[in-house]
């Protein structure tokens, strides 16, 4: 049961540094305008799933 519970802390300390950093990144002007359109896209489609296994 600790175990489970460890790998599970783990994971959402992951998830929470993933959703972080990817909202820096889409909170910045530069790059969402030097981005690619389909990068952008896919890297919010990333931040939504984070969120919503977080």
């Amino acid at each position: 049961m600790e175990a489970l519970s460890a790998r599970l802390e783990k994971k959402l300390g992951k998830l929470e540094k993933e959703i972080l950093s990817t909202s820096k990144r889409l909170s910045k002007p530069e790059f969402i305008k030097n981005a690619d359109a389909l990068f952008v896209e896919e890297t919010n489609n990333n931040l939504a799933e984070a969120e919503k296994q977080a």
